[in-house]
């Protein structure tokens, strides 16, 4: 599995969504930069994702989260508050067990990408924040 197979199965967790596609690298700083990973709706609810990929249970070291990509959910969230805009942190926890850890509290993530704090492994085993794959999909609780 890679990042972008973790964003498909958000995606086809919700009742409607759209990718926003991967920019080509090899276009450097002429390419635009993406705002996220996608957004959708679901529930009733619009939907705007950030999506990263753990293979295994290991730390997530905030770095791999972009600034401009929080600052976007985070604007979001500001200008539709009933939103739901998520940072998703999917983790392969087992072969056959994909978590996805999800944090609504952007605020939160925002502070720890600026103080450089990561979300160790034994830190993950103690929250409860997540849902796991089943039948192909995610059941978000929204």
């Amino acid at each position: 599995m890679k990042e972008s197979d973790l964003n498909k199965v958000i995606g086809d967790s919700l009742d409607w969504y759209y990718k926003i596609s991967d920019l080509d690298a090899s276009l450097g700083a002429a390419a635009a930069k993406k705002p996220f990973d996608g957004f959708g709706a679901s529930k009733g609810f619009p939907v705007y994702w950030e999506g990263k990929y753990l293979h295994k249970v290991e730390a997530f070291n905030f770095a791999d989260l972009k600034q401009h990509q929080i600052d976007n959910l985070i604007a979001l969230k500001k200008e539709i508050p009933y939103a739901k805009c998520l940072f998703i942190i999917g983790i392969q926890w087992a072969p056959r067990e994909l978590r996805a850890y999800v944090f609504e509290n952007l605020q939160e993530i925002e502070k720890r990408k600026e103080e450089k704090r990561s979300i160790y492994a034994e830190e993950f085993r103690k929250l409860d924040n997540y849902v796991i794959k089943k039948d192909g999909i995610f059941r978000f609780d929204f």
